[in-house]
């Protein structure tokens, strides 16, 4: 499993990479227009997405959360935010690869604000939840990008996988021999 949750996180970061890189495409004005998607602007689902990775590795770490990963972000313009997620992507995967296989089966409580008690799962499975999100943030962004008429990136695993050689295997092709 830790090599499955190492790969996801690295995905992570490089899909994060390849979306900012595409946001940077568009002007000012079209970052911070306010689409009425479910979360606004380009802009803020970028920073609900950031926020929402902070309160995970703060919840899976229990490390302290730092003030960028709150919502009310100071990343203001896309190039703070560069930096902000990219920093977060990078303690992300140092998490990952710090992780032990008996650490992701170790069950963690988790708080749901819509239910009464908390609720018990292991750790490799909520890891599986918030990269999962991080895929509907990026999907969210990768639409208004679409609509703004910019030709948007794959982020998929399956292209990461096979651009970095990352969890595949490399199968050679032999020609059949004549019967």
């Amino acid at each position: 499993m830790k090599v499955f949750i190492c790969i996801l996180s690295e995905h992570n970061k490089w899909a994060n990479d390849r979306l900012l890189s595409d946001c940077s495409k568009l002007t000012e004005h079209d970052y911070h227009h306010n689409h009425q998607p479910m979360l606004g602007s380009v802009h803020e689902t970028l920073v609900s997405g950031m926020a929402t990775d902070g309160h995970w590795l703060s919840r899976f770490s229990g490390e302290p959360m730092n003030s960028f990963f709150a919502f009310g972000s100071p990343a203001t313009c896309l190039d703070d935010l560069q930096e902000k997620r990219s920093s977060l992507d990078e303690a992300l995967c140092n998490f990952a690869h710090s992780l032990t296989e008996s650490r992701l089966s170790k069950t963690i409580a988790l708080q749901d604000p819509d239910a009464s008690a908390d609720f018990h799962q292991p750790l490799c499975m909520a890891m599986l939840h918030m990269f999962q999100q991080q895929t509907q943030y990026r999907s969210q962004v990768q639409v208004l990008l679409s609509q703004a008429g910019l030709t948007v990136s794959g982020t998929d695993l399956h292209l990461f996988q096979n651009l970095t050689g990352r969890g595949t295997l490399r199968v050679h092709k032999t020609k059949k021999a004549a019967i």
